[in-house]
């Protein structure tokens, strides 16, 4: 595939998939439709979910945590403890 070229996924169908084959065409229409803003839009909302569920899920299993203390980990747990002693300090500063 050329480099400038975007993948097709209309076609494709994953086992653990449910979603309707209509309505996965409806949603690719209404993607290949959207304005770059759009989505961008929808990009930010995804990610800005997945951030947010990754880390309820990381406090549920730090019982007791405080939330500076399950943020710690989960910077440490997705960009590295180096990072995650760096943004340590600067709280440990701010407060």
């Amino acid at each position: 595939m050329p480099p400038d070229a975007a993948p097709f996924l209309g076609d494709a169908v994953r086992p653990d998939d449910d979603t309707h084959p209509e309505a996965r065409a409806v949603q690719l229409r209404l993607l290949q439709r959207a304005t770059v803003a759009r989505r961008a839009e929808l990009a930010c909302s995804l990610s800005a979910t997945a951030i947010a569920l990754s880390r309820r899920a990381l406090a549920e299993r730090m019982p007791g945590a405080t939330p500076e203390q399950v943020l710690l980990r989960w910077v440490a747990q997705n960009y590295g403890e180096d990072l995650a002693r760096r943004v340590a300090r600067r709280l440990a500063v701010a407060s």
